[in-house]
Formats: structure tokens, sequence, C-alpha cells
């Protein structure tokens, strides 16, 4: 079903916002003891996230956006998660940065590890 909601089920697919462009990505989520880039899963059209055990899914959230926000070097309120808000699936869209670019900054992430 999040598949179905990008485009073609890229992983990096383009989003329109009001004043602007942005892009739309799989996330998939392990709870955890740290908040870390996983790995980015190209070919199954998703990246992999840990972050660590929480009480409730808010808090999972907000350590979701919090982590993207630094790997991706972009401002938390230029993130949203659009579904998924209480699954380990879930769709994000990133405000301001071309499906290219979010595909450079989680590659240089990964690679630094």
């Amino acid at each position: 079903m999040l598949r179905s909601i990008l485009k073609g089920g890229k992983p990096f697919a383009e989003r329109q916002f009001r004043g602007g462009g942005g892009s739309a990505l799989l996330v998939h989520i392990k709870l955890g003891v740290e908040a870390r880039l996983r790995a980015v899963l190209e070919e199954q059209g998703l990246i992999e996230l840990e972050v660590p055990r929480a009480s409730n899914p808010w808090q999972v959230n907000q350590a979701v956006v919090e982590l993207l926000s630094r790997v991706l070097e972009v401002p938390r309120d230029a993130l949203e998660i659009v579904a998924g808000l209480h699954k380990s699936g879930k769709v994000v869209t990133i405000r301001g940065l071309a499906p290219g670019e979010v595909q450079r900054r989680l590659q240089a992430a990964a690679a630094r590890g």
C-alpha cells in the first residue's frame, strides 16, 4: 500500500507542494537502541532507519523526523510523515529537496556510516 503512494513505487519520488517541489521517501523503521541510518535499499525501493524504542508511536515518529533532518541536512519542518504514523513502514515527504539530491545525501550518509 505505501508503495502505491509513491509515484511508480520509486523510493525518491517527486512531490509538488505549494510554493515549490520536493520528494517523498519510503522508510522502514527498526526499533533498537540508537538513531541511525541502517541502509539505503534502492532495489527494494526504501531506506531503513533504526530509532530508539519508545513508549508511544509519537516518540518514534519524532525520532524518525529528527534523524532524517540530520541525515538530509534539512530543517525538521521540511519533513512530514504522510502515511504510516502507527506502522513500521512510513512515507515521509521532504519539502524543497529534489529526489536526486535526497538520493545523493542518503548515499553520502550511508558511506560515512
